[in-house]
């Protein structure tokens, strides 16, 4: 696999790594993740590493910051479809 989808399923997994350990839907904390690939039949599994960890909440906040002072811009993407802002955004596409 190339290094950088490595690091972009890393930085995946920490994400929802955040989000399940704050749902209230598990106790503990979330040591390990797999990706599971149907198509090739591969599983790759590794336990979470304290850089990918540290790397995503140095994200979070710095996202979170931008977003506070405005500093976040609209990027128009295939997902401004999903987005609450749609119908409204002056980027919107869709």
């Amino acid at each position: 696999m190339r290094s950088w989808k490595v690091t972009e399923h890393r930085r995946e997994a920490a994400f929802y790594k955040y989000l399940l350990e704050n749902s209230g839907l598990i106790d503990g904390e979330v040591t390990d993740f797999a990706f599971i690939y149907p198509r090739s039949n591969d599983v790759w599994a590794e336990k979470f590493g304290s850089r990918t960890i540290n790397a995503f909440f140095k994200k979070l906040t710095d996202v979170r910051e931008k977003i506070k002072r405005e500093e976040f811009p609209c990027k128009v993407s295939i997902f401004c479809r999903y987005c609450d802002c749609n119908g409204m955004c002056p980027m919107e596409t869709y």
